[in-house]
């Protein structure tokens, strides 16, 4: 997997893996990058590898991939409209710093004792500022991993295509909510974005 060929100044880089952490784009392959003149090239790289890992995230954590994925596309965009070779350079470090920045979003989970699926439920739940400010990390930590264990004991064949099963999945979802105290007026929104989040990482299987 960890395949970076420079030849006649050229980097061939194999596809990006679905793991945690962008195994391509390690330290000595990124100094290649830097280091090559032809910083379209390396631009270009990098944003199919960026891509790569932007279509797996968006598999599993739904937050995450969206506010990367606007971020990224806004990057795309102003490399297409760049103008001179100082724009193409200021692409490849913002490019940098985005690899850097997903990849601190993707292990974060680990920080805080959660697995990759508990950390999706954890970011759904934190999107709301107002919920950042009224609940503490530790208690969404903990209704992450309730939300995990209870989808799992739940989930039946295909319920996430059935109306039935995913209006009981509802209310199981509720009930998990209601148990740690998450205010009664967020409830609604929270069941459904957490529904939608399930079904992500359903389709995923």
């Amino acid at each position: 997997m960890e395949e970076a060929i420079l030849s006649d100044e050229v980097l061939v880089l194999t596809e990006a893996t679905t793991s945690e952490s962008f195994d391509l784009l390690h330290e000595e392959n990124i100094a290649k990058l830097q280091a090559m003149p032809q910083k379209n090239i390396a631009v270009n790289i990098l944003m199919r590898v960026m891509k790569e890992k932007l279509t797996n995230v968006m598999k599993t954590n739904l937050v995450v991939s969206r506010s990367f994925s606007e971020r990224f596309e806004t990057i795309v965009e102003r490399y297409h409209n760049r103008n001179d070779h100082m724009d193409v350079l200021e692409v490849f470090e913002e490019l940098i710093k985005f690899k850097n920045d997903l990849e601190e979003a993707i292990e974060q989970g680990k920080h805080l004792g959660l697995t990759y699926e508990e950390k999706a439920f954890f970011d759904v739940l934190g999107a709301d500022p107002d919920i950042r400010k009224l609940m503490e990390d530790k208690k969404l930590v903990a209704i992450a991993k309730d939300l995990v264990e209870t989808v799992r004991m739940h989930r039946t064949h295909d319920w996430d295509k059935k109306e039935q099963a995913q209006a009981r999945m509802r209310l199981y979802i509720k009930k998990v909510l209601k148990k740690h105290g998450y205010p009664p007026i967020k409830v609604p929104k929270a069941v459904e974005d957490v529904l939608e989040q399930a079904k992500l990482q359903a389709a995923g299987m």
